[in-house]
């Protein structure tokens, strides 16, 4: 048995979003966005970039370096769904440097009643895994390691507690009002959530609240 690590997999603000997703309803769109500026701008061993780089042994570039690590969230996050259908852009922007792959894709994997984009790079100024999650009535945006934002919408019925997750940094934004975000203009909520022990004096999570943030429409 082959075990694959995928990195993004123990990130807690992706667990986080994970742990959101029933309470914002039926996830109807992901967005992953993984990639750095390339292998051999970051300093990869020849050995390794002979393998990555060749498209009979490896089969891609960008496209399956990074595109995996949104395809094994999505499934995960859809308990195992599997799209209805796969398409994808491939571009090379970099042909002087990697002349036999791709550097740059866009993936679109669509489900019944939802879609994920893939996005993945070896073509960003700087290293980037991220992956929001957009449900029925809010969204998650998990970014690397345990930085997370979690926004939940006008409508009634919407779970507006801050979650406390110990050492995970998280903005919670929530509407100060149940009406319609067409029609509000009130300000919105923003919680912060600190680790444990840097908050109250009875140790517990920090709640900071911030009038300033209005409803998004």
């Amino acid at each position: 048995m082959v075990l694959t690590n995928y990195e993004t997999s123990w990130y807690a603000s992706v667990h986080e979003a994970y742990a959101r997703r029933e309470g914002f309803g039926p996830i109807r769109r992901i967005v992953a966005r993984h990639g750095h500026k390339g292998p051999r701008e970051i300093g990869c061993s020849e050995e390794f970039l002979d393998w990555l780089t060749d498209p009979e042994a490896n089969g891609a570039g960008a496209l399956f370096d990074f595109g995996c690590y949104g395809a094994v969230l999505s499934t995960w996050l859809l308990d195992g769904q599997r799209p209805e259908s796969v398409t994808a852009v491939t571009a090379q922007n970099k042909p002087d440097v990697y002349p036999h792959v791709d550097d740059d894709a866009t993936i679109v994997l669509a489900y019944d009643g939802a879609v994920a984009v893939l996005q993945a790079s070896w073509c960003w100024t700087h290293d980037v895994k991220e992956i929001d999650v957009f449900g029925e009535g809010g969204s998650v945006h998990a970014g690397r390691w345990n930085d997370a934002v979690v926004r939940a919408g006008c409508a009634a019925g919407v779970a507006r507690t801050p979650r406390p997750a110990g050492a995970l940094r998280q903005r919670v934004v929530v509407p100060a009002c149940g009406r319609s975000r067409r029609v509000c203009g009130r300000p919105a909520l923003e919680f912060g959530v600190q680790p444990a022990g840097r908050g109250d004096s009875r140790g517990g999570a920090g709640i900071r609240r911030d009038r300033s943030k209005r409803c998004a429409r």
